[in-house]
């Protein structure tokens, strides 16, 4: 008889079960003599990842702005440096394109959001003031803003702006309502979306 030990690699066998097991998992022992294939990430852990949302509509005719009018951003998400691979498995998307709206009802109570806005805008005249927020809950009778950035432009000109925030999904009013982001002046402008980056982490369900 060959002890176990003593059996020539070409001779070993696979581990038990693993013919059956889906790709990409591991086998876990259960403390108690046996144990599953499952996944090698834990269901307890935070998950995170990102995305990228790049506007193509824009880029070729902007967005125009109406003087002391909240108004939303729009993205089609249709440019070319739109990216969702590397977004946690647990999550199909966080944008809406068609309502241009964020959709954040695949996030568990307690996820975290990290955000970067990316736009660039015409202002039309002097000293002109130019607002972000961020609208959650939209739609909904309790829709809350969270000022995400504002500043005076003192010349007219074009402007480049990358404003970035972070927030979390602490109730269902923020999680199963829709976000959007809306811009602010109080002169007309002309806006170019290049788009929003998105960071999640998702907390354990």
């Amino acid at each position: 008889m060959v002890e176990h030990v003593n059996i020539p690699e070409a001779g070993l066998h696979e581990p038990k079960g693993v013919s059956t097991a889906q790709d990409g998992t591991v086998y876990i022992a259960d403390g108690a003599g046996s144990g599953s294939w499952g996944d090698p990430i834990p269901t307890d852990l935070n998950r995170s990842g990102f995305v990228n949302y790049n506007d193509y509509a824009t880029s070729i005719t902007p967005q125009a702005i109406s003087s002391s009018t909240w108004t939303k951003l729009t993205n089609d998400a249709l440019g070319p440096q739109t990216l969702e691979t590397y977004i946690p498995s647990t999550i199909s998307s966080l944008w809406d394109s068609t309502n241009n709206q964020f959709d954040f009802t695949e996030l568990a109570l307690g996820s975290m959001v990290e955000m970067r806005l990316d736009v660039t805008f015409t202002t039309v005249g002097a000293n002109q003031f130019v607002d972000f927020r961020m609208v959650l809950g939209e739609g909904h009778a309790s829709e809350y803003s969270i000022g995400i950035g504002s500043q005076h432009y003192k010349t007219v000109g074009t402007y480049s702006r990358a404003v970035t925030f972070n927030m979390y999904i602490g109730n269902t009013l923020t999680k199963d309502n829709p976000g959007q982001l809306e811009i602010y002046s109080d002169g007309t402008l002309n806006v170019v979306v290049s788009g929003w980056y998105i960071k999640v982490t998702v907390a354990a369900s």
